[in-house]
């Protein structure tokens, strides 16, 4: 499933009257209605999670209704503190006040491969952020086959038939990446036919890091800036030519292991080797933890 509800923490927008903190319009309410038949976590293992969400720095997002509006954000905000029944969230540092007359439903945690919901009864607010007791049931609204990696500081350029945009990668999955994009001057995306494949090149400080042509998915915003959800078009890459004949491959036991930064988001990666040759080696991983 994948769960467009949260679109960019890292670079949100806000809404029009500036009242908010940095947030996200909740466009996909849809996700809640199958909430009966989704799997329960019960408080016991819910507060676990919240304090893994705690130590690790994971941002939460609350769920708000503008009543004056009747519209639903997602503000970005973290667990400041975890004591039994009580959960604490700050919002970001600098951000504008929230209204004292916004309604909070939910809270949403996500971690790439999960969304989880709980509902929430705020116990304190404040310009600082708020306190809320720990409910008995949270749930699980749905798990992605891969787990999605937030990605920054790598620039994109996309090209289709003479039409030239620029922007930066959002996320990454080995199945599809997102990203957002700019026309160059004087351009629109009214040029743009999502129909019809382009030819995306990532980069990280000039150094290439992909180049191939891809397939839209899926395309929200407007004509001056958009975000695309992007497929390369072809399964495999082929930077070398293929041996006549196959050299032998061994298994070493015990397994050695490969360990690497991941050049489009930058964490620590380690697979073990599953066999190699004289010209290269394989490694082995799990679909969902697919880098």
């Amino acid at each position: 499933m994948d769960h467009l509800s949260l679109l960019d923490a890292q670079n949100p927008q806000t809404p029009g009257d500036g009242s908010f903190p940095s947030s996200s319009p909740f466009l996909h309410r849809d996700i809640f209605q199958p909430v009966h038949n989704a799997p329960v976590i019960k408080q016991k293992k819910l507060i676990n999670i919240v304090h893994h969400l705690h130590f690790s720095g994971t941002p939460v997002f609350a769920l708000v209704i503008d009543k004056q509006y009747d519209e639903s954000y997602l503000l970005p905000c973290s667990i400041e503190s975890c004591s039994p029944g009580e959960v604490r969230c700050r919002w970001p540092q600098g951000a504008l006040p929230v209204p004292a007359d916004v309604q909070f439903q939910d809270l949403i945690a996500e971690d790439g491969l999960s969304l989880i919901r709980f509902p929430i009864r705020v116990i304190e607010f404040n310009e600082e952020g708020f306190s809320t007791a720990i409910p008995e049931n949270a749930f699980l609204l749905g798990k992605r086959c891969v787990r999605r990696r937030v990605c920054r500081g790598v620039s994109v350029v996309m090209t289709q038939n003479g039409f030239t945009a620029r922007g930066d990668l959002i996320d990454f999955s080995p199945q599809a990446f997102r990203v957002r994009l700019i026309p160059d001057a004087n351009g629109t995306f009214i040029w743009m036919n999502a129909d019809a494949p382009c030819s995306i090149q990532l980069s990280r400080n000039e150094r290439s890091l992909f180049s191939g042509t891809c397939h839209c998915i899926r395309r929200t915003g407007g004509q001056f800036e958009t975000q695309l959800v992007l497929s390369p078009a072809g399964n495999e890459i082929f930077r070398f030519q293929k041996r006549k004949k196959r050299a032998p491959r061994l298994r070493l036991m015990p397994a050695f292991s490969a360990h690497f930064d991941h050049p489009l988001f930058r964490e620590p990666i380690q697979r073990d080797i599953h066999n190699l040759t004289f010209a290269g080696f394989s490694v082995r991983e799990t679909m969902e933890e697919g880098v």
